[in-house]
């Protein structure tokens, strides 16, 4: 959609700004985890959530723990999305940490349409956590 189009519709009120280059329609849900969302999609902005691959991102570590409900009392950082990509990326964003690694689908599932690593990859996962 033409940034032009997403700045009439927020005019509007029909649609309102989560994020940098990420909008919702208005009156819809946002969900416990809008903002890990919302930093998900800015990861590949101009590929559609539904179309994402691993390659493009996936939530990992406490961020995926999160999603699944895993890890009661202890979520990990505050305020800290965690994601997968296969190539060394970076970030400006201080809430974004990005790990580098190499995941096949067996490794993935989707949650409400979110890319997250397994529960089984999750626990591999975190003995490594900081």
């Amino acid at each position: 959609m033409a940034w032009t189009t997403l700045a009439r519709l927020a005019k509007h009120g029909i649609a309102e700004r989560v994020s940098h280059g990420v909008y919702r329609l208005r009156g819809t849900s946002a969900g416990d985890d809008h903002a890990t969302r919302a930093a998900w999609l800015q990861l590949a902005p101009d590929t559609m959530a539904s179309d994402r691959t691993i390659g493009q991102g996936v939530a990992c570590r406490w961020t995926a723990a999160a999603i699944y409900g895993l890890g009661a009392g202890r979520l990990g950082p505050a305020n800290v999305h965690q994601f997968t990509l296969p190539v060394r990326r970076q970030t400006r964003r201080e809430d974004v940490k990005l790990y580098r690694a190499v995941l096949s689908d067996s490794d993935c599932a989707r949650v409400g349409g979110l890319l997250v690593t397994r529960p089984g990859h999750i626990i591999s996962d975190l003995p490594h956590e900081p």
